[in-house]
């Protein structure tokens, strides 16, 4: 929907090398827009405006929860105490992604994880 990432985008997340699969892709900036602008004919300039602050691939770039919800788009339904926010997750809830798993230990991480939910005494704490 919106295309390939620039170049400078896929380095970013790649460790400076881009990978073959877009080294082959072709990224043309106008294209892109066309496409997008097909797909939402419809939809008013200030959606508009919102969308491509959202989907962006770099989330650096991308447009703050806090942000969007003070958005023109939804200015009608803003209410700044209806609207609370909280601290971002703690980058140890993701320390898992610091690992390089084999195949085998994903299945193993997925299977307990799934096995948590299914245990009997889980069923009897959360099916009540």
């Amino acid at each position: 929907m919106i295309g390939i990432p620039e170049k400078k985008t896929i380095e970013k997340f790649c460790g400076g090398e881009v990978p073959e699969f877009f080294s082959n892709a072709t990224s043309s900036k106008d294209y892109q827009t066309k496409e997008f602008l097909k797909r939402f004919k419809d939809v008013d300039e200030t959606a508009m405006d919102l969308l491509k602050k959202m989907l962006t691939f770099d989330p650096g770039e991308r447009i703050s929860v806090e942000n969007a919800i003070k958005h023109d788009f939804f200015h009608d339904l803003h209410c700044e105490e209806d609207e609370p926010t909280t601290t971002p997750v703690d980058t140890f809830e993701f320390d898992f992604e610091k690992y390089d798993l084999t195949i085998d230990e994903i299945r193993k991480e997925i299977y307990e994880e799934i096995a948590l939910y299914h245990s009997t005494k889980a069923q009897k704490t959360y099916l009540k």
